[in-house]
């Protein structure tokens, strides 16, 4: 009996332990989208350009933590703190070394406020963290995501936070004031909880650069300071993702562009690579019109374009798959095939006229195709009005004879047609055939072209 009661109140004393901590650490990864506002001039516009966007990614277990940064996918920079170090250290990708910034204690003022907020399905309370007088950093945490880490506080920003929360936050606001103004924003996107491996929170084995001087490093400062150290690294697919970036913050800069042919042609993607280096060969750089004699010939890309001009087509990427059939083309100008399916790109992409000059082109080369194409898509009028263009377009660059032929055509199915009349009786003027000019400004003149009178006067009597 004696044995039972012990056992009685063995079990009843375990489970009131158990219910003074019944919470479960959280071990897991949360992931951030992070926002970036300037609301003053920006002293440096490269680094905030580059927090646009971006996301974040916190890893924790037992007091370990492990922050990633991250663009487009690609991660450029992680920070690892742990609860027994005094030290936070940062690794940038592709880096040799590793930065260790001790967590020195300043002067901070920490708030609890009563605001809440919800952030998926957790309700958040508050703190604020007023460091300085120019940053202020407001945390909303949820208390069911615990840790137990029970640290003395003390001014260390990292202290405070955890101290004071004691659980992850789920919301970040960082206010910057002074002269330069800006807000950074960093709200969860998902919850993840799982066991995490020991190996997610080792340091790779680097030498690492205790405190060093301060200085604020460029590799942060440009997309391509970035794309770089991932190309010299060999990480080629996030050095072009990065160039990407780079690109489209300063198309003109002809290094990122040279950099990204190089990075694409690492992946074999040629087509990408002929298109940074056809940019550059018209721009005169010599060593891009010498990798494009090398690699952007007919020979090495049939086969790509074949397979990424089925692909532009699904996506209805018109623009960049009638450039494609451009390149097809040059290799094999009777390539009826490939200058009917420009034709087809260029009228998806209501280039109907272009459109039409090929579908004239693959008739002469003999695609009987072509015929069901125009009596299914253009009527009478429609012909007409492609057929004067063509005539103007070729009458512009001086093609007189080519024009006279478009104009003719148009005049067989529209006979009394002054604009026409008018512009071939131009065209024979400049081949020097003043009869056939005449007949046409006669003609024209007397269905009331005052146009026509006039170069009737000059040129006919």
């Amino acid at each position: 009996m004696r044995k039972l009661i012990i056992l009685f109140f063995a079990l009843t004393f375990s489970q009131f332990c158990l219910s003074q901590n019944d919470t479960t650490e959280f071990s897991g990864i949360i992931k951030y989208k992070n926002e970036f506002e300037i609301t003053g001039p920006p002293y440096d516009i490269h680094y905030l350009i580059l927090h646009k966007g971006t996301d974040a990614i916190l890893y924790y277990k037992e007091g370990k933590y492990r922050y990633d940064f991250c663009i487009d996918g690609v991660r450029i920079h992680s920070v690892f703190q742990f609860k027994d170090s005094l030290y936070s250290y940062h690794i940038y990708e592709c880096a040799d070394t590793i930065t260790a910034y001790l967590n020195k204690t300043h002067e901070i003022n920490v708030v609890k406020s009563e605001l809440k907020c919800k952030v998926l399905d957790y309700e958040c309370e508050n703190i604020t963290i007023i460091s300085g007088s120019r940053f202020e950093y407001s945390f909303f945490y949820s208390k069911d995501l615990p840790y137990h880490d029970k640290s003395v506080p003390n001014q260390s920003f990292y202290k405070a936070v955890y101290s004071n929360t004691n659980s992850h936050y789920l919301k970040h606001i960082t206010k910057k004031t002074g002269p330069y103004k800006y807000t950074s924003i960093s709200t969860a996107i998902s919850v993840i909880n799982k066991e995490l491996s020991d190996s997610v929170f080792m340091l790779p084995n680097c030498i690492i650069v205790r405190n060093p001087p301060p200085k604020f490093s460029n590799y942060y400062k440009r997309y391509n300071n970035i794309a770089d150290n991932l190309l010299r690294c060999g990480d080629y697919k996030n050095a072009s993702v990065m160039y990407n970036r780079a690109v489209e913050y300063d198309s003109y800069d002809n290094g990122v562009l040279f950099n990204r042919a190089i990075s694409y042609l690492k992946q074999n993607k040629f087509l990408k690579a002929c298109d940074d280096f056809a940019l550059l060969k018209k721009k005169n750089d010599n060593e891009a019109i010498s990798l494009y004699k090398k690699y952007c010939n007919c020979n090495i890309l049939k086969s790509y374009y074949h397979n990424e001009l089925i692909k532009l087509i699904g996506e209805q990427n018109y623009d960049k798959a009638i450039t494609y059939f451009n390149y097809v083309i040059e290799c094999n100008e009777k390539d009826t095939n490939a200058i009917f399916n420009r034709a087809i790109s260029k009228y998806n992409n209501n280039q109907k006229i272009d459109a039409f000059e090929d579908i004239l082109l693959s008739y002469k080369l003999g695609d009987n195709e072509v015929a069901k194409f125009i009596n299914k898509n253009y009527n009478k009028e429609e012909l007409g009005k492609a057929y004067f263009k063509l005539g103007n377009k070729y009458f512009i660059q001086k093609d007189y004879k080519k024009a006279i032929e478009y104009f003719s055509t148009v005049l067989n199915s529209f006979p009394n047609s002054v604009a026409a009349l008018r512009k071939r009786g131009l065209a024979y003027k400049k081949t020097k055939e003043k009869e056939k000019a005449c007949i046409d400004f006669k003609k024209a003149s007397s269905l009331n072209d005052e146009e026509s009178k006039k170069m009737m006067k000059k040129c006919c009597e």
